[in-house]
């Protein structure tokens, strides 16, 4: 197990450069003491280091995606609503392609399409709400 006295060396600390980050954005996840080590050896090189506690990243999350669907047109909101937000905690639940396709008067693959194009839509608008 590793537990008694070892003839192996140290590990070393890293050491980076000073000014090696030249003001490089890092976001370090967690500010448990590991975290909080490394936000701080990288500032000291010179990166742009911000520290998000996990409960802070996901308010940021969910308030990102109500932004983000209240941005979608109409059809596309009540595509992803259907399908991913009306579903049971034991998976059940939530429209399928061919059941929204018949209430557009569409084909199942182009509610996908539609479906895949507001995820694509969704996910920019997050990022961009969260580097907001």
């Amino acid at each position: 197990l590793g537990l008694g006295p070892s003839s192996h060396r140290r590990p070393q600390p890293l050491k980076l450069k000073d000014g090696l980050g030249q003001g490089t954005r890092v976001l370090v996840l967690g500010a448990g003491i590991a975290g909080l080590v490394t936000a701080l050896e990288l500032s000291r090189a010179g990166f742009n280091v911000q520290v998000l506690e996990a409960r802070e990243r996901e308010m940021q999350s969910s308030e990102g995606v109500a932004h983000a669907l209240q941005q979608l047109d109409a059809r596309s909101r009540r595509i992803l609503e259907e399908r991913w937000l009306h579903v049971n905690d034991d998976g059940s639940g939530g429209a399928t392609l061919h059941e929204l396709a018949a209430e557009y008067g569409v084909s199942a693959e182009r509610i996908r399409q539609i479906e895949v194009q507001a995820l694509k839509k969704m996910k920019t608008l997050v990022l961009e709400y969260e580097a907001a």
